[in-house]
């Protein structure tokens, strides 16, 4: 089980940019890397994950939350004007020992984080 965040800043991506998740709330069995914002299964099973991203008002994002490279899930964020608002996405995935999960963008995007608004990243086995 792993959960970390970001919780202030203006952040700018481009395509294919990894997200890196600087603050490791919990890492058990040290998975998460907090330098590359990878996740690296030691144990293999269903994992179920979790990630909350936030725009700033009137900044649009496109990420993805990727497993070896392919595509979990997406999401596509359009921010309205005066509004800082967030997207989830969750995923389910059967992955093997040594597999990588990790959250990345997938066109020229935004992400903001301050008190209100907490960029997340967690995941947990559920099934060995």
């Amino acid at each position: 089980m792993f959960n970390a965040r970001v919780l202030s800043g203006d952040y700018t991506f481009v395509r294919n940019q990894d997200v890196v998740f600087k603050e490791v709330l919990i890492s058990e069995g040290g998975g998460y890397n907090s330098n590359t914002g990878h996740f690296t299964v030691s144990i293999p099973g269903v994992y179920m994950f979790n990630v909350q991203i936030c725009s700033l008002h009137e900044q649009n994002s496109w990420f993805e939350l990727v497993h070896n490279g392919s595509p979990l899930q997406k999401s596509a964020h359009f921010g309205g004007k005066g509004w800082n608002t967030c997207v989830d996405m969750q995923a389910y995935a059967k992955i093997a020992l040594g597999g990588k999960v990790w959250v990345r963008s997938t066109s020229n995007s935004r992400m903001y984080a301050d008190t209100d608004r907490w960029n997340t990243f967690a995941g947990m086995l559920i099934r060995i």
